[in-house]
């Protein structure tokens, strides 16, 4: 009985999106009714065809998107420029975070009323004004915490509304496979944006100027971006009115439970790699820190693209409980990082616990919400990734600060490894009370899961 009523909601799509879409004229109907296989019953999700021309004009958009971020890198030397100090930087760069934390539920709110087009296309374009703005500025002040806090909201915007648009009337078995691999393009991102960085400073003489050209430079690739969701969410249906529970008890009644804490520990992790490794650098005596990126996004994009399927397959929930070992045993790694070359391990283990997480907790997290708030989960899941990021740094550092690095490591592994468990004890309870195998990527109920 119960497995009947998951299959309704993965294959049949009894309560997807698309199936409370308002069709604005019949054109737009008959288009959303047979591009929608989710919503048949005779179709198995393993012959939806999930990468067609939208998928990839998502995937370019993303690498577009996730470049121009990676090209701002340089901003704590922008703020040094301005006679700003490393504590002002994580000053303007925490505001910034935080206030995208509060303002991405509102988004998902909002997405959930009207769809992704407009608040899409909203966050690009406010991606762009800051990018823009950045440039004119010449002294630390209200202005560039304003701008941070603009810029922020716009890549927490733009992320939020490209999940939710790809996965709308995806069967749930293969959500995760998705956003897998429209993440390889923002591992791509990483390695290209600060090598395009690179080159622009090294052929700009030193100054301002080369500040100027890096921030119009994201600007132009935001553009980019910008027409390409344009033209993406030209023909998108919008949801059918409906009268949203409070934010409060909607939160209360479907809270993903111990996936909050997963979702946290996955900012925790990207903490050390992309805020303490320079550091870690000069602590030991690395020749560089190149060698774990040359080897850490490689990893995860093979990853992702041969196991793609492995969330659905093996499960989204042990795919994160993977994820989870691999990102503790990454941390215990560290410990022995006596020169750059001991990096590489690291790296392996480090990606292939990202290649599995992100996918997996985020569709995991998404899902624990009802089709007509799934905007609102998918947004509150993405903004534990980073309140994980921003109350880590801090704590962290004071740790290093106060017990060195191995310390630092240790805690973090031991942290990460008290979630893991947290989370597997929970999801065999859960598997118990609703009579179903761990493995079983479907979730039969919203209520059901939101109690893990």
């Amino acid at each position: 009985m119960r497995q009947a009523k998951s299959n309704g909601i993965a294959i049949q799509g009894r309560n997807s999106y698309h199936s409370a879409l308002r069709k604005p004229n019949p054109a737009v109907a008959s288009m959303t009714e047979s591009t929608d296989p989710a919503s048949r019953p005779d179709v198995s999700p393993d012959d939806v065809r999930l990468y067609g021309a939208a998928f990839w004009i998502a995937y370019v958009a993303n690498l577009l998107l996730v470049t121009a971020n990676a090209l701002i890198f340089r901003f704590a030397d922008f703020v040094d420029l301005l006679h700003g100090t490393a504590m002002t930087t994580g000053l303007i760069v925490g505001v910034g975070t935080g206030v995208s934390v509060l303002v991405r539920i509102w988004l998902g709110r909002v997405i959930d009323h009207q769809g992704p087009r407009y608040v899409w296309l909203g966050s690009a374009a406010a991606f762009v004004v800051a990018c823009l703005a950045f440039v004119p500025l010449d002294s630390i002040g209200p202005a560039i915490f304003a701008v941070r806090m603009l810029y922020a909201c716009g890549i927490s915007g733009m992320f939020s509304c490209s999940v939710i648009h790809l996965c709308t009337g995806v069967p749930a078995e293969r959500r995760a496979e998705l956003i897998g691999t429209l993440g390889t393009s923002g591992f791509i991102g990483i390695l290209l944006g600060p090598q395009i960085g690179d080159w622009l400073f090294r052929v700009i003489e030193p100054g301002r100027f080369q500040y100027e050209v890096m921030f119009l430079t994201a600007g132009v690739l935001g553009i980019g971006y910008l027409l390409i969701v344009a033209l993406l969410t030209q023909h998108s249906p919008r949801p059918e009115p409906h009268d949203p529970l409070p934010l409060g008890r909607m939160l209360v009644e479907y809270w993903p439970g111990t996936l909050v804490a997963v979702a946290m520990m996955m900012g925790l992790a990207q903490v050390v790699p992309f805020t303490f490794l320079t550091r870690l650098r000069f602590e030991r005596d690395l020749s560089g820190i190149g060698t774990f990126f040359l080897f850490y996004s490689p990893t995860a994009i093979v990853l992702r693209l041969l196991g793609r399927r492995w969330p659905e397959r093996l499960g989204r929930r042990k795919a994160a409980l993977i994820g989870l070992a691999c990102v503790s045993a990454s941390m215990l790694l560290y410990l022995f990082v006596e020169r750059e070359w001991d990096l590489v391990w690291v790296a392996l283990v480090a990606g292939t616990g990202h290649a599995l997480l992100f996918p997996s907790v985020t569709t995991l997290g998404a899902e624990s919400f009802p089709e007509r708030y799934r905007a609102t989960g998918t947004t509150l899941i993405l903004s534990f990734v980073d309140v994980g990021t921003l109350c880590g740094a801090p704590v962290l550092g004071a740790v290093i600060d106060r017990f060195g690095f191995n310390a630092m490591f240790c805690v973090t592994a031991a942290t990460v490894a008290l979630v893991a468990v947290s989370f597997a004890v929970s999801s065999l309870l859960q598997a118990r009370r609703v009579d179903l195998p761990l493995e079983d990527p479907t979730e039969p109920d919203a209520h059901e899961v939101a109690e893990w």
